[in-house]
């Protein structure tokens, strides 16, 4: 199979897993088809391809925090993104990646049914793209999480009305705090977090709880017809990490990887071009 048909079966593989677990916290998925962009070859490498997704994912009613004391708090979270990748080229594939996460509070107003949702924080993801001499940007971590970029409010609009019985003119989007979230050029460096890496983070942090019953065994599980969110996430963890994920390794993740080994450890320094 080709990278692009290798990404698209890989990419079908997530719904069920990720579905699974979050119906186990009585939250609601809504998993969109990813496509390659309109016009996403490079002209000087036709090769080199990008996909997006045809709507941001949609979760609604996840658990605010993975904690015994707080989990009647429910949000709406928004995740979108993009790969670019060499599409005839072996591992590594990966040339660039984003990720963008928006996280909503709900309301819903008594007298009409109206929902109101106000952003309470957004941020994204970044795998910095080599330019055609292989070379990054000069002060950019290689890989890096940054604080805003949403959606517009009409695209919010439509999407929670599709999946939420509503009218758009019966949502009501407040992004306001998106300038006062924080430092908007503040990189942080990170893993290479792209759309699976931030998929199983969110599953880790809203839908596996401390606090649950733990299964006895993962046999016993299975055999009960058990869902325990710590089995499903190392269900997710395995799919995150296995061959099959085409886009899990790049030729910055190789860099930053032969960087670390030269040094004999672990360094935030590493991920900075200027580090030699």
């Amino acid at each position: 199979m080709s990278n692009q048909s290798n990404l698209l079966h890989y990419w079908s593989r997530w719904e069920n897993k990720l579905k699974t677990l979050v119906k186990s916290r009585n939250a609601e998925l809504h998993f969109p088809a990813m496509r390659r962009r309109v016009g996403s070859h490079d002209h000087a490498n036709p090769d080199v391809i990008t996909f997006e997704l045809e709507e941001p994912i949609l979760i609604l009613e996840a658990p605010q925090k993975a904690s015994s004391t707080r989990r009647t708090k429910r949000m709406h979270i928004l995740v979108d993104g993009t790969f670019t990748f060499g599409e005839t080229a072996g591992h590594p594939c990966l040339l660039s990646a984003g990720c963008n996460l928006t996280l909503f509070d709900p309301t819903v107003c008594d007298e009409d049914s109206s929902l109101r949702l106000v952003l309470v924080d957004a941020m994204h993801f970044d795998v910095e793209t080599p330019d055609k001499h292989g070379n990054l940007k000069g002060f950019h971590p290689f890989f890096h999480a940054q604080r805003g970029i949403s959606h517009d409010d009409h695209v919010i609009q439509h999407l929670f009305a599709k999946y939420t019985g509503r009218t758009p003119e019966e949502v009501h989007v407040d992004q306001s705090a998106k300038d006062t979230i924080g430092h908007p050029s503040l990189r942080i460096p990170t893993p290479q977090l792209d759309l699976f890496s931030v998929m199983t983070m969110i599953a880790a942090d809203c839908f596996c709880n401390p606090a649950d019953a733990p299964a006895p065994s993962p046999r016993r599980a299975v055999a009960n017809g058990e869902t325990r969110a710590e089995l499903l996430f190392v269900e997710l963890l395995r799919l995150l990490t296995e061959g099959a994920n085409v886009v899990r390794e790049g030729h910055t993740s190789k860099m930053l990887m032969q960087r670390v080994a030269t040094a004999n450890l672990m360094s935030a320094g590493h991920w900075y071009p200027e580090c030699a």
